[in-house]
């Protein structure tokens, strides 16, 4: 928000802002009552339906503190359901405290996969976990998730409820 008011006042009269949900312009609106938006896209020749659904969940994104695995693995052992888990683990420490100690017994991390077998392990769970800790200011894995045809559970942070609804979540 610092820097959105600083390009605001170094910025021509004539100057535009944009980004990104509904929510981030909610959060936005006192320094940009203006700001249009302009959503995320995801290229629907990758992320599409493929196959029949397992009984899995399956969590997918940056391992790090803020994208909230280790509460989607809690989750996931709370509802009796198997889960997979994917990502790049950014956060060494982070990954070594909450969640190796959490894998097996039903949670399995896949590691960092590429682009075409993410897609396949997607489709092919019977929901998407979604746990920020955080405002999240768009949420690609849940239009990406949306896109192969898997349901998403979600917290309801940041722009989540912009993307979710009865029809969709």
């Amino acid at each position: 928000l610092i820097n959105a008011y600083r390009a605001l006042r170094s910025s021509p009269r004539n100057a535009r802002f944009c980004t990104i949900s509904a929510a981030n312009a909610r959060a936005w609106a006192e320094l940009l009552p203006d700001c249009a938006v302009i959503p995320n896209g995801i290229d629907l020749a990758h992320w599409s339906p493929r196959g029949e659904p397992g009984e899995h969940a399956f969590w997918f994104g940056r391992l790090v503190p803020d994208k909230g695995a280790h509460l989607a693995i809690d989750a996931a052992r709370l509802a009796g359901v198997p889960l997979r888990l994917a990502g790049h683990a950014v956060d060494p420490d982070y990954f070594a405290e909450q969640i190796a100690p959490r894998l097996g017994d039903g949670v399995e991390y896949l590691g960092h996969l590429p682009r075409e077998v993410l897609v396949e392990e997607l489709a092919r769970a019977s929901v998407a976990l979604v746990t920020p800790c955080w405002e999240e200011p768009f949420g690609l894995v849940v239009a990406e998730a949306l896109a192969c045809g898997t349901p998403v559970a979600a917290f309801d942070r940041g722009a989540l409820a912009d993307l979710l609804d009865e029809a969709t979540g």
